[in-house]
This record gives C-alpha cells, structure tokens and sequence, in this order.
C-alpha cells in the first residue's frame, strides 16, 4: 500500500493547501516534510489531525487508503494469475521470495501467509507434496481467528485446495458469518458465491452428497447485486452441474455448457475456462457413476 504521508501530500498539494496551514501546532516543519515524502511514520492522532485541515472526512481518507492497496493487490492477482497459468515457477519464487523479504521487514502476518500459499503452489507445478509447515502455518491461522475480514476470505479462497473436503467445511461455514456480517466491504460482492462453488466442485469429486446438498442451499440463498450479470450466471451454472451430479442428469450439463458461452461472450475467458474445466470433469463422474448402476 502507498505510504500514508505520500497519499496525504497528494490530497494537500490537489486542494492547493500550503504545508504550514497543515503542520502548525501538530508536527514541526522537518518532520512534516519527512513524513509526506514517507521517509518517517506519524502518531494516528496526528494523522487524524492533519486529515481535518485538509478538508477531508476519515471515511473519504480511509476510501483513498484502500483504493491504493486494491490497486496493488489486483496488479500483485494479476501478476500471479498469470505466471501460474504459465507454469512460471522462477516467477512464483520471485514472488514468494518478496513477500518473505516483506514478512522479515514489517513483522506482518499476511505475508508469511502470502509466501506459505506460494510454497503451496510452486511445489503443485513440481509435483511434489503439499509443504506440511506451509499447510499448517495457513490452517492454524484460520482455525485460531474468530472475527474474519477480507484477508481471511480470500486466504482461504486461494488455499482451500490443500485441506481434505471436512475442513474445508468446516472453515467454510467459519466463514459464512464474516460474509455476512462485512457484506458491505467485499471487493466485488461476488465472494461468497465463488468460493461456494469452489468448495461444490470439491465435494462433487470427492462425492459428498450431502456436502453438496449443503451448498446448493446456500448458492440458492444467495442473491447477486442488481447489476451483477456475472453472478447471476455463475449462480445458474453451479446450480446445473450440482443438479446434474446429484440426479445423473447428463442433459443438464449441455444446458449448463450455455452459461459459459455466456461467460466468452462477456468476454470472460479465464472465468469460462475454469467453468469449462469443472464442468468437464463433473461430466467424467456422471458417465463413470451411470457405468456402474449400469454394470
């Protein structure tokens, strides 16, 4: 995230503010200038003094705090997405070994998590077993947390792949009252429902029928923002394919193969072509689940 004094001196310089009306009886001249060139950190208190003399609500402040980080976690998404889609283990370490120097430089739990996910991945792409102090660092976290934010949602988004289908489960109904309870502070509002569906594809391979049932009640619950055409159409895939596993319809899924191409028209490539992927699969287990009642 961009320093504080950096965002500060934007917003200043923006409203034609000169430095003197904002540091006077709060900060001295040297001090104040260190600290909007972000070469020292400032008291909160201080802060929040400084943000009323630029006309500004903390609310307003806050907003322009998080729309940097989220730019830099998109870019960081991004840049991850697209090395993994590559297989570009020499990338992932790059990016694993930045957030170990991060970690060592600010003491901040994230980005061990950060490097423990990546651990995760890179030994995926060497077929190699999942590192068993990386799993438990990331499982022992999201066990001991009882208020989730965010950062736990989408860690356990990015990880739920390395736990056996119970805890999954189990962290995923955790999960469920911190959705709730930040609805309002989502990213995107369409959380919940992907790593539904996520965690529905796992309990499909894993032939969790009751899992399943579970999370088809809960993807029926959920209900897409106005403008969310996105969820909407996730939402009537999941409910397909889960339809079709359930009922050995194998119709169903050419019904649900209609969705993605929805998802292509929109321009949607990675998101069709992970639905693809799963639908694919899902398929391969009806067949193999007719070919026995059949045998």
């Amino acid at each position: 995230m961009e320093n504080i004094g950096l965002i500060i001196k934007q917003i200043r310089e923006d409203k034609g503010i000169s430095p003197k009306e904002v540091y006077t009886g709060i900060m001295d001249r040297t001090n104040y200038w260190r600290f909007e060139n972000g070469m020292i950190e400032s008291y909160f208190v201080n802060v929040f003094q400084i943000i009323n003399r630029l006309n500004i609500t903390f609310e307003e402040f806050m907003f322009l705090i998080e729309e940097e980080n989220l730019k830099e976690e998109q870019q960081e998404k991004e840049e991850f997405i697209k090395l993994w889609g590559n297989s570009d283990i020499t990338g992932l370490e790059k990016l694993k070994n930045k957030a170990n120097h991060l970690y060592r430089e600010t003491g901040q739990i994230k980005y061990l998590l950060r490097e423990m996910n990546l651990v995760v991945y890179i030994n995926m792409l060497m077929d190699r077993p999942y590192n068993k102090t990386a799993v438990k660092k990331i499982k022992n976290y999201l066990f001991k947390v009882e208020n989730w934010h965010t950062f736990e949602l989408d860690l356990l988004g990015n990880s739920l792949f390395i736990f056996d289908i119970d805890t999954a489960m189990l962290l995923y109904r955790k999960s469920l009252k911190s959705f709730r309870r930040f609805s309002l502070l989502q990213k995107t509002g369409d959380e919940e429902l992907q790593l539904t569906i996520n965690l529905l594809h796992r309990a499909i391979i894993a032939n969790e029928c009751l899992y399943i049932r579970e999370l088809r009640k809960n993807i029926k619950g959920f209900e897409p923002r106005i403008y969310s055409a996105y969820s909407k159409i996730l939402k009537k895939w999941s409910l397909l394919i889960s339809k079709a596993y359930l009922n050995n319809e194998t119709a169903l899924i050419a019904e649900a193969r209609n969705f993605i191409s929805l998802l292509k028209q929109a321009q949607l490539n990675s998101t069709a072509q992970i639905c693809e992927t799963m639908t694919n699969e899902i398929e391969s287990q009806i067949k193999g689940k007719i070919e026995v009642l059949n045998s």
